[in-house]
């Protein structure tokens, strides 16, 4: 068995097809099953059973999949210590962001990191968080920019860096009877109003958390649950309810009022999130790791508080 044969294993194991596995690998669909039959016998078990309908992984073969993808990342490792001796600021990096923050924060971090790091290659992943936790385990990701931490992720392996907190404001629509106040409190909301992103959204969960609102579960009159921040702002501008917004997605000068919109500050029960950034203790190109840190946190507006500045 060689690493091409990992590379086999892994990409059938991500698609459940062995077509489309083979086109990822660049070959034949009779070569791919053939060459997993091989492996397979030289095993003495099966990592597949497969028919003409399905594809499932066995017992056994989960263990060899994920054993195979720790190998694959240990081989990109020493890749990455080599670039890292020619080149600490060049080579690829992989980052996984959440969606309400990546529109935001992309802006802001792109440019800057582009003229630091001119030699790297950014690949930018935006995703809900269980899907980045799940390919960073799975050793697709070098990095992630998550505002919760799963307890998958509660393990000495991981490096968990916090890098800034965000209040929530509270956006409006010019003509709601809270426009003209300058501060407002979530008891100040009626529950009805409040419109919140669709489901798997952790901004969603800590909104709904902290209004402690069993009501914020069960659809309304308007039950929008929108995809995207910037559709339930378009939402609030039309009439349709109010709803709350991380810092970052703030218009960019105060008071951050647009044509049809207002954003408030809310009281001490107003809430904020933690962006954190999470790698691995084996990441072998820390001088990257503080660089992305240190432009991330050189580049916040002042609405948001820095933790632990670098």
């Amino acid at each position: 068995m060689n690493l091409r044969d990992l590379d086999y294993i892994i990409a059938v194991a991500e698609f459940e097809h062995f077509g489309k596995a083979a086109d990822s690998c660049h070959i034949s669909q009779p070569t791919l099953s053939t060459q997993i039959s091989k492996i397979e016998a030289e095993l003495g078990v099966k990592i597949f059973e497969r028919n003409s309908r399905s594809l499932q992984i066995t017992a056994i073969g989960a263990t060899i999949i994920a054993r195979a993808r720790a190998i694959q990342s240990e081989v990109r490792e020493i890749h990455n210590l080599a670039a890292a001796e020619r080149d600490p600021m060049g080579g690829s990096l992989r980052l996984g962001i959440i969606p309400t923050l990546s529109p935001y924060l992309a802006p802001l971090l792109l440019p800057p990191l582009a003229r630091a790091c001119p030699r790297l290659s950014l690949e930018w992943h935006e995703d809900m968080t269980h899907s980045l936790v799940t390919k960073f385990l799975n050793f697709d990701l070098d990095f992630m920019l998550l505002a919760t931490l799963p307890e998958s992720l509660d393990s000495d392996e991981f490096l968990i860096q916090p890098l800034f907190t965000e209040p929530f404001y509270l956006a409006l629509p010019r003509t709601h009877r809270l426009a003209a106040a300058t501060s407002l409190a979530m008891s100040d909301l009626m529950p009805s109003e409040l419109l919140l992103l669709a489901e798997g959204h952790c901004l969603r969960d800590q909104i709904v958390d902290l209004c402690s609102g069993p009501a914020l579960r069960q659809p309304t009159a308007n039950d929008f649950r929108a995809a995207s921040l910037e559709t339930l702002l378009a939402l609030v501008e039309h009439g349709l309810g109010v709803t709350l917004v991380p810092a970052l997605a703030l218009p960019t000068n105060p008071p951050y009022d647009s044509q049809g919109l207002v954003f408030r500050p809310l009281g001490r029960d107003g809430g904020s999130r933690q962006i954190r950034l999470i790698t691995r203790h084996s990441f072998g190109r820390p001088k990257l790791r503080w660089e992305l840190a240190k432009t991330i946190q050189s580049h916040l507006p002042k609405t948001v508080t820095i933790v632990n500045s670098l």
